[in-house]
Protein backbone atom coordinates (compact mmCIF):
# COMPACT_ATOMS: atom_id res chain seq x y z
CA UNK A 1 0.00 0.00 0.00
CA UNK A 2 2.58 2.34 0.72
CA UNK A 3 4.37 1.89 -2.50
CA UNK A 4 1.15 2.67 -4.38
CA UNK A 5 1.28 6.13 -2.30
CA UNK A 6 4.23 7.05 -2.87
CA UNK A 7 4.11 6.20 -6.77
CA UNK A 8 0.61 8.38 -6.98
CA UNK A 9 2.76 11.16 -5.13
CA UNK A 10 5.33 11.07 -7.36
CA UNK A 11 3.59 10.34 -10.61
CA UNK A 12 1.09 13.25 -10.04
CA UNK A 13 4.00 15.69 -8.94
CA UNK A 14 5.53 14.92 -12.50
CA UNK A 15 2.65 15.27 -14.18
CA UNK A 16 2.16 18.75 -12.24
CA UNK A 17 5.32 19.63 -13.32
CA UNK A 18 4.70 19.27 -17.07
CA UNK A 19 1.29 20.58 -17.05
CA UNK A 20 2.31 23.71 -15.33
CA UNK A 21 5.00 24.29 -18.04
CA UNK A 22 2.70 25.42 -20.30
CA UNK A 23 0.46 27.77 -18.03
CA UNK A 24 1.70 30.89 -16.69
CA UNK A 25 1.18 30.70 -13.13
CA UNK A 26 3.21 34.53 -12.78
CA UNK A 27 0.17 36.37 -10.69
CA UNK A 28 0.09 33.10 -8.38
CA UNK A 29 0.72 33.55 -4.71
CA UNK A 30 1.54 29.88 -3.77
CA UNK A 31 3.72 28.82 -7.00
CA UNK A 32 5.24 30.80 -9.57
CA UNK A 33 6.69 27.98 -11.90
CA UNK A 34 6.15 24.46 -12.51
CA UNK A 35 8.93 23.86 -10.29
CA UNK A 36 8.34 25.33 -7.20
CA UNK A 37 4.36 23.43 -8.61
CA UNK A 38 5.95 19.97 -8.68
CA UNK A 39 8.72 20.67 -5.48
CA UNK A 40 5.16 21.67 -3.36
CA UNK A 41 3.62 18.41 -4.32
CA UNK A 42 6.74 16.24 -3.68
CA UNK A 43 6.93 17.77 -0.02
CA UNK A 44 3.06 18.56 0.44
CA UNK A 45 1.28 16.71 -1.86
CA UNK A 46 -2.00 16.72 0.09
CA UNK A 47 -2.33 20.81 0.17
CA UNK A 48 -0.42 21.10 -3.41
CA UNK A 49 -2.02 19.04 -5.29
CA UNK A 50 -5.53 20.14 -4.50
CA UNK A 51 -4.45 23.75 -5.01
CA UNK A 52 -2.98 23.21 -8.51
CA UNK A 53 -6.12 21.18 -9.14
CA UNK A 54 -8.18 24.46 -8.66
CA UNK A 55 -5.91 27.03 -9.71
CA UNK A 56 -4.90 25.79 -13.11
CA UNK A 57 -7.92 26.48 -14.67
CA UNK A 58 -7.20 29.94 -13.74
CA UNK A 59 -4.01 30.66 -15.28
CA UNK A 60 -4.01 30.90 -19.14
CA UNK A 61 -2.02 28.55 -21.38
CA UNK A 62 1.27 30.17 -22.38
CA UNK A 63 1.12 31.28 -26.04
CA UNK A 64 3.71 29.37 -28.39
CA UNK A 65 5.65 32.56 -29.71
Amino acid sequence: MFTVLVLVIVGSSIWVGFDAQGRDFSDSNMARGPYAWAFGCLILWILFFPAYLAQRSRFPVKDGD
